[in-house]
């Protein structure tokens, strides 16, 4: 790439294709938050169907796939945040509750022994809904 005098580095292009996304069909609400794992090989969605999706690359298909947390949430899901260790997941929601989910899928974290969307802890301290759930940076 030829450097430009008016721009200080490099111009790097990154090619970028869409690739499908296959949603369960009982994810069938708006999609409110979303956030990527810290390994990046995974995200999670959350929304207005009292669920959260976690989504991870299926390389044989080249496609996205989902496995869905339900049935635990009682009103929309509206924030999700991964800890370091890249399968706990943290929501919270509508309800006025946090909640601490396993979120591993066997086919990325093989050495976790957890089953997926096991709920891990409930936390109900919340008097409105909860926006914002994050990790501190020392429970790494």
């Amino acid at each position: 790439w030829p450097d430009l005098p008016f721009f200080p580095r490099r111009i790097v292009v990154i090619q970028w294709e869409p690739q499908m996304s296959m949603l369960a069909s009982t994810f069938n609400r708006a999609a409110l938050c979303v956030q990527w794992s810290p390994r990046e090989n995974k995200f999670a969605l959350g929304g207005g169907s009292r669920s959260v999706a976690v989504c991870y690359y299926q390389e044989e298909n080249n496609w996205w796939l989902s496995k869905l947390i339900r049935k635990k949430h009682t009103s929309s899901v509206t924030c999700v945040s991964w800890h370091s260790n890249n399968w706990l997941l943290a929501t919270g929601s509508s309800d006025f509750k946090c909640r601490l989910f396993a979120a591993n899928i066997s086919s990325v974290d093989a050495d976790v022994k957890r089953k997926f969307g096991e709920l891990l802890m409930e936390v109900d301290v919340a008097k409105n809904w909860v926006h914002g759930v994050t990790w501190s940076p020392s429970c790494a």
